[in-house]
């Protein structure tokens, strides 16, 4: 087999064709994607729930039956003893984002449903924590106590 004595290398390109791309849509970025992304946010939040519930076992916590008139989106409730657990469960891509996903609002909706809890169980002491949920390290942060804010009006 012969080999051809000349090799033919092409011109160089101009900078302007290599750094040339086509303009992205609003929804867009030149970020990449991870597996994250394509699930559906619905199991997102199912997912999420599931971790968070076995987190709070594993901790000596059992879960409380609750009906969707009684107390209307709260993700979970717990009871250790006689301390009530009113969880919310957050799932985001870094942990600032998960931070922001608690509104001032949702924050209120979850302690008048604590007050009305509290009515219930006047013996239990009720609380509202939060669970976040996110893709690194150190993956997931449980905050104690979360407190009411007045939500902001623009």
């Amino acid at each position: 087999m012969k080999f051809p004595r000349r090799i033919v290398v092409p011109p160089p390109q101009s900078c302007t064709t290599l750094a040339a791309k086509p303009p992205l849509a609003k929804h867009q970025t030149h970020r990449k994607l991870t597996w994250w992304h394509r699930v559906h946010p619905h199991t997102k939040g199912k997912l999420a729930e599931y971790i968070a519930r076995t987190y709070f076992t594993l901790q000596g916590y059992r879960r409380l039956p609750t009906s969707k008139h009684q107390l209307a989106q709260t993700d979970i409730l717990l009871q250790k003893h006689n301390l009530i657990l009113i969880i919310e469960v957050k799932a985001r891509t870094t942990q600032a984002k998960a931070h922001q996903a608690l509104h001032p609002s949702q924050r209120q909706r979850l302690h008048a449903q604590a007050r009305k809890l509290a009515a219930r169980h006047p013996n239990c002491t009720v609380r509202v924590d939060a669970l976040f949920l996110f893709l690194h390290p150190p993956f997931l942060e449980h905050i104690p106590s979360i407190e009411p804010t007045k939500p902001q009006r623009y």
